[in-house]
């Protein structure tokens, strides 16, 4: 385990020790302070659970990060190096959980709370040992009016405190805060009102959905009924009307006079659109394509590519870099000084896919040889049937179809 902080932090800590019985208010000393959040921890937890698009964000998120892997480099010359410090480090972040669950709660702990506190865990010798994200719940950050970091502190059981030094944590954040960029800034507070919005469409739906998708109606019984009749007779339309499984049933109910149906609100009809713009909202604050979440309507194949390479090369890329810069700052120490570490880029494979598809459109008699050769900028070549379409290895001319059968809307192949 990584050694605590018992000493005294100038300007900020007086002697507080891993066993001090002191709550967050006692580590106030002089011109220090601690730093809160605006939204409140069940807030910012009670959005992300009911939003399946932050949950899908997140997600997407920390598949990408990292997947293809780390590299540790030498400074002067970008040599790839392999070897015992590599296999050291290799085995430290796996040494708690898999890498994979790591990365995982780092990220996930950035969009709920705006940053993430990662323990730096060494062993006896005071070799580094590992990785630990620590509760983003619990953790306050410490610092002096000029928004210096002085320690980390950790809210224990039973008013406790546990106090870290800054080198003993690394502390990682989504944006800074407007407020104080000493703390994180959680990108659900700016979607607050968006996601409460989708949430509240999910809950009217669920109620359409609970009544049938049956606008509500107004029973006027008969005037002899008493108060006690009226609730009897209430009960039984409930009994044979709610809940999905009784819709479309008929009844015949002795005290209804007549039933007027009341008309559905239009603003009920716009909550589909209303989910929508939330998506699109909450994918491009993360920036995520919608596509990733399942969501494929206006997406085809060349959009789809062209979204692909900005998500890798705008979103992955620079977020690789920041948890990857964040970690090799506080870690370095512990390897050769000449040595620096990084995530392997994404890089948009456009070249390979263009040449993909060239094949098949031309094979499948979309485009000439000459059209699938420009395709891949490559220069015009004279022969036979180099500007005539092909399907199947056989000119289109030869199967009595004409180019615009091939380019038409019909999607039946030639025959």
């Amino acid at each position: 385990m990584a050694k605590k902080s018992s000493k005294k932090i100038s300007g900020a800590v007086k002697s507080v020790s891993p066993s001090s019985n002191l709550d967050f208010q006692s580590l106030m000393d002089g011109n220090s302070q601690v730093q809160r959040p605006r939204l409140s921890y069940s807030v910012r937890t009670s959005l992300f659970a009911m939003s399946a698009d932050l949950q899908g964000c997140s997600t997407e998120l920390s598949n990408y990060t990292g997947s293809k892997g780390f590299q540790l480099k030498r400074q002067q010359t970008d040599e790839v190096v392999y070897g015992k410090e590599f296999d050291a480090l290799e085995e430290a972040l796996e040494s708690h959980m898999t890498w994979e669950e790591t990365k995982e709660m780092i990220i996930e702990s950035m969009i709920r709370n705006g940053e993430a506190f990662i323990e730096i865990v060494e062993n006896v010798g005071g070799r580094f040992y590992g990785l630990k994200v620590l509760p983003w719940q619990t953790m306050r950050v410490v610092s002096d009016s000029h928004g210096k970091v002085l320690a980390f502190a950790q809210g224990q059981s039973n008013n406790r405190v546990e106090t870290f030094n800054p080198e003993e944590i690394i502390h990682i954040k989504w944006k800074p805060s407007l407020d104080n960029p000493v703390v994180g800034r959680s990108p659900i507070d700016t979607l607050f009102f968006d996601v409460r919005i989708d949430v509240g469409a999910q809950i009217s739906n669920h109620a359409i959905f609970e009544n049938h998708g049956v606008p509500s109606n107004v029973f006027i019984l008969s005037e002899d009924l008493n108060a006690k009749s009226a609730d009897r007779m209430m009960d039984e339309i409930k009994t044979h009307f709610a809940k999905p499984e009784n819709a479309h049933k008929s009844a015949v109910l002795q005290g209804v006079q007549d039933i007027k149906q009341l008309s559905q609100n239009v603003k009920d009809m716009e909550y589909v659109m209303a989910r929508r713009f939330t998506t699109e909202k909450v994918c491009s604050l993360l920036g995520v394509p919608r596509v990733l979440l399942g969501y494929t309507d206006n997406v085809n194949y060349s959009n789809h590519e062209g979204q692909m390479a900005k998500y890798l090369e705008m979103t992955i890329n620079p977020l690789q870099k920041k948890i990857g810069s964040a970690i090799w700052q506080k870690i370095s120490k512990y390897f050769s000084q000449d040595l620096y570490f990084e995530f392997v880029k994404h890089e948009a494979d456009r070249e390979e896919e263009l040449h993909s598809r060239a094949r098949l459109d031309f094979s499948g008699g979309i485009v000439t040889l000459n059209e699938a050769r420009q395709m891949i900028g490559k220069e015009p070549i004279d022969g036979i049937n180099t500007d005539e379409p092909i399907y199947n290895g056989v000119p289109v001319s030869e199967l009595g179809m004409g180019l615009d059968s091939l380019t038409s809307d019909n999607d039946g192949a030639p025959s």
